[in-house]
């Protein structure tokens, strides 16, 4: 507790969503240049790079993939599924019911085995096939069905239909799901990285994208919500902005310009209600930091 109280300020960057293998699988390996061969300070680090043998995610035909040291800025392409019925098949590998292989996609159980124990981790190459040609039916399609007022058995109908007429994509369309950064193409986050900590068992709150789990880290729940959306808007719990305050905490959320409003304020409405001076542009961020005035808790 002692070096805890040296802490002054605690700044929390959230990104948008990579997986820890996609980012820092390859952190350190042989192959890297210095300082990323090998943890420092005789650290481990439970990550691709330190595995004698890569292990990998089959395709529908059997074919083995293993994790590809190097990647492309803008790879994979198209995104891979973030939903959580996404999820739920890259962890488990498994469509349940089978009527999740066409559109809409989201049946409950939402792919979750009858049986759930430990993920097998080895969706990750379906899935991706399977969001591969449904993001072709995206195009195709889904605009159209959505702005329908067919009735849904007839939407159903037609969706089948379309998703035949989209051919299968190929391993090398997909092999890409597979592939990792290297500390050369990541140079700043891999040096942070090195020279502070990182954790190799933290685990996403929800399995699913990003609102429910932003939610979480500030008020540790989606309010039972596994997907993105709107009624966020009439979420109301209580975060921990609130106890900042009722305890005297200074805090600021800081936000781009170009976002217009802070996703934040939009996922816990009732803190932009109660407390909207502690909403800042960006610009204070920096102003704030080159100060010395940054808040207690920065977000």
């Amino acid at each position: 507790m002692d070096n805890l109280n040296k802490i002054n300020h605690f700044v929390v960057l959230m990104l948008e969503n990579r997986s820890f293998d996609n980012v820092l699988g390859f952190l350190y390996d042989q192959r890297n240049a210095e300082p990323f061969k090998s943890p420092p300070r005789g650290q481990s680090l439970e990550s691709l790079g330190n595995q004698s043998t890569l292990e990998g995610c089959r395709d529908h035909h059997g074919d083995l993939f293993t994790p590809g040291y190097g990647s492309t800025y803008c790879d994979p392409y198209p995104d891979p599924g973030e939903e959580f019925f996404h999820v739920n098949m890259q962890l488990y590998g498994s469509i349940n019911p089978r009527a999740n292989s066409a559109y809409p996609f989201n049946y409950p159980p939402y792919n979750l085995p009858l049986n759930v124990n430990t993920p097998n981790m080895q969706g990750f190459v379906l899935d991706f096939m399977s969001n591969y040609r449904a993001s072709c039916f995206d195009m195709k399609a889904h605009d159209v069905l959505d702005g329908s007022p067919l009735p849904m058995w007839l939407k159903k109908i037609i969706a089948r239909f379309v998703l035949k007429t989209i051919p299968k994509p190929k391993p090398e369309q997909y092999r890409i799901i597979m592939n990792c950064f290297t500390p050369q193409q990541l140079p700043i986050i891999s040096t942070l990285a090195v020279n502070y900590a990182v954790c190799d068992h933290w685990f996403a709150s929800v399995p699913t994208q990003t609102q429910p789990n932003r939610s979480f880290v500030h008020a540790a729940t989606s309010h039972g919500y596994v997907i993105n959306g709107v009624k966020f808007l009439l979420a109301d719990s209580l975060t921990i902005f609130d106890r900042f305050h009722q305890a005297g905490v200074n805090w600021h959320v800081y936000y781009d310009k170009e976002s217009i409003l802070s996703l934040t304020g939009l996922l816990h409405s009732r803190i932009y209600r109660n407390f909207p001076e502690h909403f800042l542009f960006m610009e204070e961020f920096y102003n704030h930091a080159a100060a010395g005035t940054l808040p207690a808790y920065s977000l």
